[in-house]
This record gives C-alpha cells, sequence and structure tokens, in this order.
C-alpha cells in the first residue's frame, strides 16, 4: 500500500527473472596443428551472447 499526502493507494510492481546464464565463447585463430600446438601467433576472440528477452551482456572479463 502506498501513502502520499493522506491519500491511499496500490502500487504493483512487477518485473521479470532471467534464469537462462549467457554464454561466453573463446575461439582461436588460426586453429592449432594436428598435435595441438601454433608455432605462429595467435589471435584469441571472445564473445558472449544471451538469450533472446534476456538481460544481456554488459562486460566480459577475462
Amino acid at each position: 500500500m502506498l501513502v502520499v499526502a493522506g491519500v491511499l493507494g496500490l502500487s504493483l510492481l512487477g518485473w521479470a527473472v532471467d534464469n537462462v546464464p549467457p554464454t561466453s565463447t573463446a575461439t582461436v585463430a588460426p586453429a592449432p596443428n594436428a598435435n595441438g600446438w601454433n608455432n605462429t601467433g595467435v589471435t584469441v576472440t571472445i564473445t558472449a551472447s544471451d538469450n533472446p528477452g534476456g538481460s544481456g551482456v554488459q562486460k566480459i572479463y577475462y
């Protein structure tokens, strides 16, 4: 119940709960050789995504 200057009123608040966590993926380029090694410089790209209607991804920490 909400009371403002002697006036009574009812205020309902609602919010959605996002129970599905976002996902993060790291990819490397170039891919490693058949033995699982790289002998050149490697670029690592980190991406994150959230489900449709989710609260989103603000930052990625690594």
